[in-house]
């Protein structure tokens, strides 16, 4: 199972990049495209996600 990390602010396609070259093994990453928060609650995990 890939553990997944909601970036929740908006980055530049470099710091994007950055960002997920130090992400451990069997996580991954999904970043905000706006800073409109209504986008984000469908990047977060429900609480049946968790194990």
């Amino acid at each position: 199972m890939t553990d997944k990390v909601a970036f929740l602010d908006v980055m530049d396609t470099k710091e994007r990049d950055e960002i997920r070259s130090k992400l451990p093994r069997g996580f991954s990453i999904e970043f905000a495209e706006t800073t409109d928060r209504r986008e984000h609650p469908a990047m977060v995990a429900t609480p049946s996600s968790f194990r």
